[in-house]
């Protein structure tokens, strides 16, 4: 039961850090009409270790949010969407 509730805690923290990943990427990487940052860039930026960095991304990644390249991170428009509304650019309102 703790063993569960700790993988639980690590992957909301991961899903956390990935939300924080793409509000940097939409607020510093304009690249023409992508959002795009060198992926060497980030860690530094979100304040984390590499390790921690790879987990988030990935799971980034996985979520579609993100397209990444050897060099690179660039936003999908789910990426786009995630980053308003972590920085509350997106009142989350469809109508």
């Amino acid at each position: 039961m703790v063993q569960d509730n700790r993988e639980t805690t690590a992957i909301r923290v991961r899903e956390v850090i990935a939300r924080e990943l793409c509000a940097v990427v939409y607020r510093n990487g304009r690249v023409g009409r992508r959002f795009e940052m060198p992926i060497d860039h980030l860690p530094k930026e979100i304040g984390l270790g590499f390790s921690e960095f790879e987990k988030a991304i990935d799971l980034a990644e996985s979520r579609g949010w993100i397209r990444r390249s050897r060099s690179s991170v660039t936003l999908k428009a789910t990426g786009i969407y995630v980053a308003k509304r972590v920085l509350y650019l997106d009142s989350g309102d469809d109508t």
